[in-house]
C-alpha cells in the first residue's frame, strides 16, 4: 500500500528558514528594534542640542550682563571719586584761603575809622590784647585811630592771674571772638551813642573782621573797653 502524504515540510527546508531569519538581524535585533531606539537617540540628541544653545545663549547673556554691570559700577566709582576728590580740593583751597588770612596781619582803615566817628563825643576808651603778636598790632592800630580823633585811651595786655589788678580782664581770656567792643550794663544817655559810634567805626575799619557787643555790669558808666582777642 502507498504511504500517504504528510504536511510537514522537510527539515532541511525549516533549518533555511531559520537561518534566513537570523541573516537579517543585527546583535540579535530587528529592524524594529532598531527603529525605536534610532528615534529615542534623535530625540536625546535634539534634546542636548536644544540644552547646549540654551545654556550657552545664557552663558553668554550673563556675562554681557554681568560686564555691563561691572563697566556701570566701574563708571560710578570713577564719578564718585572723581566728587570726592573735588570736594576734598575745594576743601583744601578753603583752607589754604583761611591758613593765608591768619596770616595776613589786621589792619585799621584808620581815615574810615576816624571819619565814622567824627563829631561824637569822645570818652575814655581801655584797649585790651591777647598774647598774640597780632592782637598787639590791631590793638595799637585802634589805640592809633582813637588818638587821632582825640578820644583818650589806654593800652594794656589782658590778665588772667588770680591776682591781677583787673579780674575782670580774665573774663576774655581765650575769647573767641575777634573783637568785642564793651560798655556797662546800664548804658547812659550819653554813652550809648559813643558805643554804637565806636562799634560801627570798627566794623567799617576793619575790612571783614567781625565785630561784636558785649556788656560787663563791673564796668564805670561810662566806661569803654575793646578787647582784641585771636582770630576764631
Amino acid at each position: 500500500m502507498p504511504k500517504a502524504a504528510t504536511s510537514n515540510p522537510p527539515m532541511t527546508e525549516t533549518i533555511d528558514r531559520a537561518n534566513a531569519a537570523a541573516s537579517t538581524l543585527f546583535l540579535g535585533q530587528n529592524g524594529e528594534w532598531w527603529d525605536f531606539w534610532l528615534i529615542v537617540s534623535l530625540i536625546a540628541v535634539a534634546l542636548a542640542a536644544i540644552a547646549a544653545g540654551v545654556t550657552t545663549a545664557g552663558s553668554i547673556v550673563s556675562h554681557k550682563r554681568e560686564a555691563a554691570a561691572s563697566e556701570s559700577a566701574i563708571e560710578r566709582y570713577k564719578l564718585d571719586t572723581s566728587k570726592e576728590i573735588s570736594e576734598a580740593n575745594a576743601r583744601m583751597k578753603e583752607a589754604e584761603l583761611a591758613l593765608a588770612r591768619l596770616r595776613e596781619p589786621r589792619m585799621v582803615d584808620l581815615e574810615k575809622f576816624a571819619e565814622v566817628i567824627a563829631g561824637v563825643p569822645s570818652a575814655e576808651v581801655e584797649v585790651m590784647y591777647g598774647d598774640c603778636a597780632d592782637c598787639f598790632w590791631l590793638a595799637a592800630w585802634i589805640c592809633d585811630g582813637l588818638t587821632k580823633a582825640d578820644w583818650p585811651n589806654k593800652l594794656r595786655p589782658m590778665i588772667s592771674e588770680p591776682n591781677a589788678k583787673s579780674p575782670i580782664a580774665s573774663r576774655y581770656r581765650g575769647q573767641p571772638w575777634n573783637v568785642t567792643v564793651v560798655a556797662s550794663q546800664s548804658s547812659g544817655d550819653g554813652e550809648e551813642p559813643r558805643f554804637m559810634k565806636l562799634t560801627s567805626a570798627l566794623v567799617q575799619s576793619l575790612h571783614g573782621e567781625r565785630v561784636w557787643g558785649g556788656v560787663d555790669p563791673q564796668m564805670g558808666k561810662d566806661a569803654l573797653r575793646i578787647v582784641v582777642a585771636p582770630r576764631a
